[in-house]
């Protein structure tokens, strides 16, 4: 359990986490990232406490459902839990404990915040073409690649021209993206990625005058775009792989996609990523819980949007939500 005071006035979110809990991970979120998000949750009257599957203990019997954080009760008109699967490369073997945590959580009555079949549909990079590419932004031409037992490959088959992007297929922050030049290369990317029994997806290159676009969406409107663009020679220009990061107001003709496709989630927030080549927009991932460090203003909008989202869940309860006693 995190160090942070809570409240009674004001209900809990507790941060489920997705990776494994490592003292120094935790130290770089909590110096990093944790004081910008705990300050802009309490301006929209929330607590925000991060926790872990090994905090969390849940007893069924007929009737009546107990779920116990590090041992106390905690009951869902107080409280309501941030579910994002992280995908990242060291997260994998902890992906299915927490698949299943968030769905009991979620039989158990508590408001998720991000059910366990929209993280699936949001982290599988093939799956996320299939539910919402549209005619507004074409989804990116992808293979999908079970690469156990791997041996060979014929780039005949993909109807694709070298150079291609190979990434596994449902990583995140631009980890395992690859360019490769020619058919060699391919086959000793997806062999490698073998020896993981990784899902790997192929797709064209677009080019290096792609332009790479975030668009924010609170409550299924779009509020705030960034681009990004990466450091010379690199493939991604995600800023944990060196790109440079700048927040702009979101370019009218991505409102209309990132729209769409927002409100079909029904999500309180979350991230569209689009590319921009030549003037065609072509529809890249999704991200449900996309960080916006040093926009104060949209994180405490995505925190308010998720209160919002929380009440309306107690109310269907048919009550309102009420202070947590003994946290």
């Amino acid at each position: 359990m995190s160090d942070i005071e809570i409240e009674p006035k004001r209900p809990a979110m507790y941060w489920l986490e997705a990776q494994r809990v490592r003292q120094a991970a935790y130290e770089f979120i909590k110096a990093n990232y944790l004081p910008d998000m705990v300050h802009s949750a309490r301006e929209a009257g929330i607590d925000l406490v991060m926790v872990t599957v090994d905090d969390i203990m849940v007893r069924a019997e007929r009737g009546k459902t107990r779920v116990l954080i590090q041992g106390a009760d905690v009951r869902a008109d107080s409280c309501f839990f941030h579910t994002k699967l992280m995908t990242w490369p060291d997260a994998q073997a902890d992906a299915w404990r927490l698949l299943s945590v968030i769905d009991i959580l979620d039989a158990a009555g508590f408001y998720t915040t991000v059910p366990p079949s929209l993280n699936i549909a949001t982290n599988d990079k093939l799956l996320t073409l299939l539910r919402y590419g549209d005619s507004d932004a074409t989804p990116i031409p992808t293979w999908r690649v079970s690469t156990r037992q791997f041996t060979w490959l014929r780039v005949s088959d993909l109807g694709m021209d070298y150079p291609l992007v190979v990434k596994p297929a449902n990583w995140g922050a631009g980890y395992g993206i690859i360019r490769v030049e020619t058919p060699q290369q391919l086959q000793s990317v997806l062999q490698l990625a073998g020896a993981g029994e990784l899902n790997m997806v192929i797709q064209p290159w677009l080019g290096a005058d792609t332009i790479d676009y975030r668009v924010y969406c609170v409550e299924g409107s779009a509020r705030r775009a960034c681009v990004r663009k990466p450091q010379p020679g690199a493939v991604a220009a995600n800023v944990f792989q060196g790109g440079v990061l700048e927040y702009i107001d979101v370019p009218p003709r991505l409102v209309a996609p990132a729209e769409r496709i927002a409100k079909s989630l029904g999500l309180a927030y979350c991230c569209i990523d689009f590319l921009e080549v030549g003037g065609r927009l072509w529809l890249s991932e999704i991200e449900a819980d996309g960080a916006a460090n040093g926009d104060a203003e949209l994180n405490v909008a995505r925190f308010a949007a998720y209160r919002r989202q929380f009440e309306r869940h107690v109310g269907a309860l048919g009550k309102p939500w009420l202070p947590q006693a003994n946290r």
